[in-house]
This record gives C-alpha cells, sequence and structure tokens, in this order.
C-alpha cells in the first residue's frame, strides 16, 4: 500500500535514463553542463516538489498508517 512519493520527471525535476544506459547517462550530464538555465530551473522545481511532499504532517501521517496496519489483529 504505500508508493514512492517523489519521482523524478524527466526534464523537470531531474533526467531518467534506462538503467545501464551508459550513453543516455552520458548524454544527460552533457545536456545538463551545456544548459546551466535547464539545471537552475530542474533545481527550483524539485525544491518546490520536495517542500510540498516532505511535510512533517504528510509523514506522521504514513507513520501512523503504519503502526495502524502493524497493531490490526490477525
Amino acid at each position: 500500500p504505500y508508493t514512492t512519493l517523489f519521482r523524478s520527471e524527466d526534464g523537470g525535476t531531474g533526467l531518467l535514463f534506462a538503467e545501464l544506459d551508459v550513453e543516455g547517462m552520458a548524454s544527460g550530464l552533457i545536456r545538463l553542463i551545456a544548459d546551466r538555465e535547464l539545471v537552475r530551473q530542474m533545481g527550483e522545481r524539485a525544491r518546490t516538489r520536495v517542500g510540498s511532499c516532505f511535510t512533517m504532517a504528510r509523514h506522521l501521517d504514513q507513520v501512523s498508517d503504519i503502526l495502524r496496519t502493524a497493531a490490526r489483529p490477525t
């Protein structure tokens, strides 16, 4: 029932490439090196998403859910 709260969005908050795709990773790094504005924008969007996804209230809700599930009689 638990899912990842933060998933990178390709070109939005990060760059995605397939596992073991060395050429894709190299291409992404070259793109980042060449485009400082893209790096700035992605960093800003990532900070905004982290700030909204990882709040204390959300964390406490998730911990409460886990504890309720663990405390249920089997």
